[in-house]
């Protein structure tokens, strides 16, 4: 896996998380209001039960609500009025479609009803907008995380991507050095740490190319100075090829200078 993938996922993988760590805390906190914005209506509701109030005022609080007595150990409906039909209530809700009644006497939420027990009574409404809020705002969320994951890791790569070229022309100018033995630098207009990275390689490749014209001023004075010693040990030569096996003294004088021209060189 290339560098700028791995920044890339990375940089997106912790966008993700501070997305996911958001939007649970959003969802909390707006599930919680909800719920206590209902707890108030139940608090309410609590008030009217402690003045006596009739079951019809209970009633008229919310639209799904329903009135419980407890007789002998047993929630059933309560009605104010002889005939009421106590096995629906507003003509709507089932009697046992009705949760169980906990025998906390603090706020309580059990699906998608929310009720309240003072002594033997017990006043309960049905809203669903809690849950389908809720609901609505974790699939808002999950589109809007898929969405952002996409955009972050476009932009993250794209970002890695131009952030790395540098490095990619650094690597491709050593290419060309490995492959044709010509030097080259590379361009360093950032002032980051890729720029005096850049700066660094130069100076690298100035000293290099230093060492390489010493070496080769080195070998040409090295060949001119052994041109001329060698051009008189080959005159010599020469010279003993043609007189030194029958005149001695030239034998004599070619070896002398021949020595003196090695001890020279």
């Amino acid at each position: 896996m290339k560098l700028r993938t791995k920044l890339a996922l990375s940089v997106t993988a912790f966008t993700t998380l501070l997305l996911f760590l958001s939007f649970i805390v959003v969802t909390l906190v707006v599930q919680n209001h909800l719920i206590e914005s209902r707890y108030t209506q139940l608090e309410q509701a609590e008030e009217l039960m402690e003045d006596d109030s009739s079951v019809r005022t209970l009633l008229t609080l919310h639209e799904d609500a329903v009135v419980l007595s407890n007789e002998n150990g047993r929630w059933v409906i309560s009605n104010d009025e002889d005939g009421d039909d106590s096995s629906t209530v507003n003509g709507d809700v089932q009697a046992n479609d009705l949760p169980d009644i906990p025998r906390s006497k603090e706020p309580f939420k059990s699906g998608d009803w929310f009720g309240i027990v003072y002594q033997d009574q017990a006043y309960l409404f049905e809203d669903e907008s809690v849950d389908d809020t809720v609901s609505t705002l974790v699939l808002t969320f999950t589109i809007v995380l898929v969405v952002g994951i996409l955009i972050a890791f476009i932009s993250n790569f794209w970002i890695a991507y131009q952030t790395l070229r540098p490095l990619r022309q650094l690597n491709d100018t050593m290419q060309r050095i490995s492959s044709s033995g010509t030097l080259e630098t590379v361009q360093t207009k950032r002032d980051d740490e890729i720029g005096r990275l850049g700066r660094v390689f130069n100076q690298m490749i100035g000293r290099v190319d230093q060492t390489m014209e010493q070496q080769r001023q080195f070998v040409a004075d090295v060949s001119h100075e052994m041109k001329t010693p060698l051009t008189v040990i080959e005159g010599y030569t020469q010279l003993l090829k043609r007189w030194g096996k029958t005149k001695p003294d030239v034998l004599d004088e070619s070896i002398e200078h021949i020595l003196q021209e090695t001890h020279a060189m």
